[in-house]
């Protein structure tokens, strides 16, 4: 049995976080396998697979995922570590606060077959996200792959340093052929080491939770699962919401999550008098008992990657609206799961318009056996066929 270890920054709720909780779910059979977790903590430790063996380090470890009054409570050179860490990178680039951090955070000195980072790399000059840098630096494996969860093009990674560490991997695995086609339209001469590993989707799970304590709605539902930030699009929404309120169309926007934009946007409702339209439902442990029952899941992003919540959606029968983002057309509008609008406040009212007006075909709620199926194989594929 091959020996392959993971690397993730923490557990906590995430899309990334999330993805790999359902792959560990579908491959644990097949590996031996080791969780390497700097940040040991959050909501779906207690989901993983009980055959995975998890590490956390040592307290260095800890020197880029807590913040820094929780290193100044460990001691003055943990506090002092970050702090240096963190200028360094802001004014030089992370590369030799990187090399340090991934040499002295206690990472396990047994050799692999495969050691996987689970996480693409942020803007060189921010300290966070060290995945890829701990798999080059610190992991003893015959092999090393990097996993890609985003539009490459626009995400804010796209830089000299990133394409620098690329290099140095045997595999990059992009979650869906279009995030692979679009990282190889930026970064050609690594085509023939790029290959696609979908997102796993536990469909009993979801389902199980999304009948648990149901959310009913009186009239029709909008429902987006998503952080409350510039990049997913959803300010741009509110003005088109009041104007379909003013038109007369009776029904209800939910908005699951937090983040930067949510003052923003409490402040327009507020001014605006929508109270009686859009609801703020702040971070859910369980989205899906809001989802199951609701009419539409929009999600309005200005760019995205192949996101969890299109498979959760197609498990619950859920309608999707969405823009074209990277993925949408493949995970979407091929799939038939709902319609795909063009990128702009017109294409969005257009498609809003009509979905309230005109509605959807529900998705069947595929169980989605075949495609978690389909994942294993291709898992199996990155694996089974490295030289």
């Amino acid at each position: 049995m091959k020996r392959i270890i993971f690397v993730i920054q923490n557990l906590k709720t995430g899309g990334i976080q999330k993805s790999l909780l359902e792959l560990l779910k579908q491959i644990a059979p097949y590996y031996d396998i080791t969780l390497f977790c700097p940040n040991l903590e959050g909501q779906y430790v207690a989901e993983l697979p009980q055959s995975i063996h998890t590490i956390s380090g040592g307290r260095f470890a800890k020197v880029a995922e807590w913040s820094v009054e929780t290193l100044r409570g460990m001691g003055f050179w943990y506090f002092l570590c970050r702090v240096v860490f963190v200028q360094w990178s802001r004014w030089f680039g992370r590369k030799i606060p990187a090399y340090i951090y991934a040499k002295g955070i206690g990472f396990p000195k047994a050799s692999y077959d495969w050691a996987i980072s689970y996480a693409q790399p942020l803007e060189s000059h921010q300290f966070e996200i060290l995945t890829n840098e701990i798999v080059l630096y610190a992991a003893k494996a015959k092999h090393k792959a990097s996993f890609l969860h985003a539009d490459y093009q626009n995400y804010g990674g796209n830089t000299a340093y990133s394409k620098w560490l690329y290099q140095h991997f045997d595999t990059i695995a992009a979650v869906s052929e279009s995030v692979r086609n679009g990282f190889v339209s930026v970064l050609p001469e690594y085509k023939d080491k790029t290959m696609v590993v979908y997102n796993a989707c536990d469909a009993e799970q979801i389902k199980a939770l999304g009948n648990e304590n149901s959310i009913h709605y009186a009239k029709k539902c909008l429902v987006s699962v998503s952080r409350l930030s510039e990049e997913k699009g959803l300010m741009r929404c509110l003005s088109i919401i009041e104007r379909l309120w003013d038109e007369g169309h009776d029904f209800e926007w939910h908005l699951l999550g937090d983040g930067p934009e949510k003052t923003k946007m409490q402040a327009f409702v507020e001014e605006h008098q929508l109270d009686e339209v859009v609801f703020f439902e702040g971070n859910q442990e369980n989205p899906y008992r809001y989802m199951l029952n609701a009419d539409f899941l929009l999600l309005p992003s200005l760019h995205e990657a192949a996101p969890m919540v299109f498979n959760e959606a197609e498990v619950l029968g859920l309608p999707i609206l969405t823009t074209d983002t990277l993925s949408a057309k493949e995970l979407v509008a091929d799939r038939q799961l709902g319609m795909v609008c063009s990128n702009d406040e017109k294409g969005i009212y257009e498609m809003l318009q009509e979905a309230l007006t005109k509605g959807v075909a529900r998705p069947q709620g595929n169980a989605n056996h075949k495609h978690n199926d389909e994942v294993v194989a291709q898992f199996k594929k990155m694996i089974e066929d490295a030289k």
